[in-house]
């Protein structure tokens, strides 16, 4: 999964970067860790963690380069993203104007992208090169970001999304605010139309480095858990994506699967060659698997299941293959 990090001048998007990361320059890799992962390494004593890898982009289209006339190149620039983390700087005191002021700049960039875009599909549609479908896309998400709507706002059918996905269109893509507020503001974000995590990315830097009773002593007094688990749950919520675990003594994994997903997908996301050759999949709510005294009682609440069933979060899987 590929994040880009957006957010107007100061926002503290490459802050954000160097807590996640410990790297200044992008793109950069973070892994996705959550408590289950750990009970799940501790329990089959495995001897490497390995969480969900998310690459990010620090991404200053939107802040001081913005420039409406650019916003061509911007959107070609956001292409092949999965997701976008919006840093507000609700530090600076009007959090609230600041978070619009960057949604307009991208409502503003789409809306462009769609005019430059009508009259090429309109001619296509009239040639019988295009689906009709697509004009009428093209039709309603002008009326919205004339209206200052993004296009994640409105409800799409699936296929209007197909006709748009090609198209990068910023607003369409899922997105999770993190409100960043100064240390002693206490106010709680507003409600957005987007997963929010609210936190003080300059207190959690200074965290890296403090361990045990006065990192816990510091997150009591200001209000905050760590980012990154909150973040892991706002990246789900906002990406429909579920989680499902492997896990021996060599190694034990979180991965995601978008909701929906089956047994095959959960194969597929491990490796294609194990998705072409599935045989048969092992599925055990993972806090099951964790309070089983042994394989016996494991085995009491595992299903065998085919290719298509589907998966809920939180499921310890092993996949079986023929060879």
């Amino acid at each position: 999964m590929k994040a880009a990090i957006v957010g107007l001048t100061l926002a503290g998007k490459t802050t954000l970067l160097r807590v996640l990361t410990g790297r200044e320059h992008s793109p950069a890799v973070v892994l996705f860790e959550d408590e289950d992962l750990h009970r799940l390494a501790e329990k089959v004593r495995a001897r490497k963690i390995t969480g969900y890898p998310v690459e990010l982009t620090d991404f200053d289209g939107f802040g001081k380069q913005f420039r409406e006339q650019r916003t061509g190149e911007i959107l070609n620039r956001l292409v092949g993203y999965d997701v976008l983390f919006h840093v507000v700087s609700a530090y600076l005191g009007d959090g609230m104007g600041h978070y619009e002021e960057l949604l307009t700049r991208m409502i503003l960039a789409d809306l462009e992208r769609v005019e430059r875009n009508m009259a090429r599909v309109e001619k296509e549609v009239r040639a019988g090169h295009a689906p009709r479908t697509r004009l009428e896309a093209f039709q309603k998400a002008r009326v919205a970001l004339e209206g200052g709507r993004p296009l994640s706002a409105l409800n799409w059918t699936a296929p209007e999304r197909k006709e748009l996905g090609g198209y990068g269109f910023v607003t369409l893509l899922p997105q999770v605010v993190i409100w960043n507020r100064a240390e002693e503001d206490s106010t709680p974000p507003p409600a957005l139309p987007h997963p929010v995590v609210d936190t003080v990315l300059l207190l959690e830097e200074e965290l890296q480095g403090v361990e045990g009773e006065e990192a816990a002593d510091l997150r009591q007094a200001y209000g905050l858990s760590p980012i990154q688990p909150r973040l892991f749950r706002a990246l789900r919520q906002a990406t429909r994506r579920i989680r499902f675990f492997t896990g021996n003594e060599k190694e034990a994994r979180l991965w995601l699967i978008p909701e929906g997903g089956t047994a095959v997908d959960a194969a597929a996301a491990i490796h294609t060659d194990l998705a072409r050759s599935f045989v048969r999949a092992d599925l055990i709510p993972l806090a099951r698997f964790l309070e089983a005294r042994d394989e016996e009682e494991r085995r009491k609440y595992t299903r065998r299941v085919g290719r298509d069933a589907p998966l809920e979060d939180g499921m310890y899987v092993i996949i079986h293959a023929s060879r």
